[in-house]
C-alpha cells in the first residue's frame, strides 16, 4: 500500500513539473526563446533534432588514392540519391582535389559532429556489392564506414563521376611529358605506335608478412605474358608497353620486351594519368590499378585471382566480385 502511494505521488510530481515548465514558457516567452537560442548555439543535441536543418551523409575516408575514390563515389551516389548534404573533411577531400577536378562538398563542422554520434552503417565486404547497406532509413543522417569497392553502388551516377574524376591540366601536362620522354628513348612518337599501359602492384604485398599471411596475391610473369600476348594478337602495327610499378626491379626482370619503357620514381598521379593516356591497359591488383582502368580506354585486362582462397582476406570479398567489383567489359585472366 505504501509503495502504491509513493508511486502515485511520483507521477503527480512529474505532471506538476511539466505543467509548471509549460506555464513558465507561456508566461515568459521572451526568456524561453532566448534560452532555446542559447542551447541551439551551444549543444549539438539540440541541433541534431532541428527539423529545419539539412540531413547529412558522412563516410569515414581511409586508405590510398584508389580507396578514397571508391569511398567518394559511394558517398556521392548515396547523397545524390537520398537528397542529403555530402560531408567530407577538408583534408580527405583535399587529397583527391590535388589530383582531380572534384568539386567542393560541405564542410559543416556541426554536421560532422552530429554524424560522429549517429548510427554507423558498415559494409559486409571490403570488395564487392552489399545490397543491405542501401536498406537504411530515409530522411535522416547517414554515417558509413567501409571500403565500398563496387561500381554497382554508383551505377546510376557513372556519368557524373566521370565528369568529376578528371585530372587537373597540370597533371596531364606532366604525364604527357613523361610519355614523350619514355618514347623518345626508343626513338618513337605516340602517334606512330599503339600504347599499352601496364601497372604492376607488388611492394608491401610481398615484403610485409602481415599482408602475405592475410592472403594478398600478386600477379606473376605468366599473367603478364598472357595479357600482353592477348593485346598483341589483336592490335596491328607497332606496340610500346608503358610500365609503372612499385617494384621496378622485379618488373624489369618479368617484362623483357624490347618495346617496353619503364616510368619510375614519379608521383602516383603522374603514373596514373600517363597510363590512362595509353590505348589499352593491363592491371594487376589494387585499387590504384582499378581506377586507372576505369579512366582508361580500349582493352582493359585484370588479374582475376587477387587473393588466396581460404585466407582471412578471401572472406572480405563478395562471392560475385568478378561481376560487382570488376567493371563490365573488362577481361579477367590469370
Amino acid at each position: 500500500m505504501l509503495r502504491r502511494m509513493r508511486m502515485r505521488r511520483g507521477r503527480l510530481g512529474i505532471v506538476l513539473s511539466i505543467f509548471f515548465v509549460c506555464f513558465l514558457m507561456l508566461r515568459y516567452k521572451g526568456y524561453s526563446s532566448q534560452i532555446y537560442r542559447l542551447l541551439y548555439a551551444t549543444f549539438d543535441t539540440v541541433y541534431s533534432y532541428d527539423q529545419s536543418r539539412p540531413h547529412f551523409c558522412c563516410t569515414v575516408f581511409q586508405g590510398g588514392l584508389g580507396n578514397l575514390l571508391f569511398q567518394y563515389a559511394f558517398s556521392y551516389s548515396i547523397a545524390k540519391d537520398r537528397n542529403l548534404t555530402l560531408l567530407v573533411s577538408k583534408d580527405e577531400l583535399g587529397q583527391l582535389q590535388q589530383v582531380f577536378q572534384i568539386p567542393n562538398t560541405s564542410f559543416d563542422e556541426r554536421g560532422h559532429r552530429v554524424c560522429r554520434y549517429s548510427k554507423k552503417y558498415e559494409d559486409k565486404f571490403d570488395v564487392g556489392y552489399d545490397s543491405s547497406i542501401l536498406a537504411v532509413s530515409n530522411n535522416t543522417d547517414l554515417h558509413f564506414e567501409g571500403y565500398f569497392q563496387s561500381w554497382v553502388y554508383w551505377r546510376d551516377y557513372d556519368d557524373d563521376l566521370r565528369q568529376q574524376i578528371q585530372f587537373h591540366p597540370q597533371v596531364l601536362t606532366q604525364a604527357k611529358r613523361l610519355l614523350a620522354e619514355a618514347l623518345g628513348s626508343l626513338g618513337k612518337i605516340s602517334r606512330e605506335v599503339t600504347l599499352v599501359g601496364i601497372h604492376v602492384r607488388r611492394g608491401d604485398m610481398i615484403t610485409n608478412d602481415y599482408f602475405k599471411n592475410y592472403g594478398y596475391n600478386v600477379a606473376d610473369e605468366k599473367y603478364l605474358a598472357t595479357a600482353m600476348k592477348y593485346i598483341r594478337d589483336r592490335v596491328k602495327g607497332d606496340i610500346v608497353y608503358v610500365v609503372c610499378s612499385n617494384d621496378m626491379v622485379w618488373t624489369k626482370k618479368a617484362i623483357k620486351d624490347p618495346n617496353a619503357v619503364f616510368i619510375n620514381g614519379t608521383k602516383r598521379e603522374y603514373d596514373m594519368a600517363a597510363l590512362t593516356l595509353c590505348d589499352h591497359f593491363i592491371m594487376t591488383v589494387g585499387t590504384f590499378g582499378w581506377w586507372t582502368g576505369f579512366l582508361a580506354r580500349g582493352i582493359i585486362i585484370y588479374y582475376d585471382m587477387p587473393f588466396r582462397p581460404g585466407t582471412p582476406l578471401a572472406k572480405n570479398w563478395a562471392s560475385d566480385y568478378k561481376e560487382t567489383f570488376f567493371y563490365p567489359g573488362w577481361i579477367g585472366m590469370r
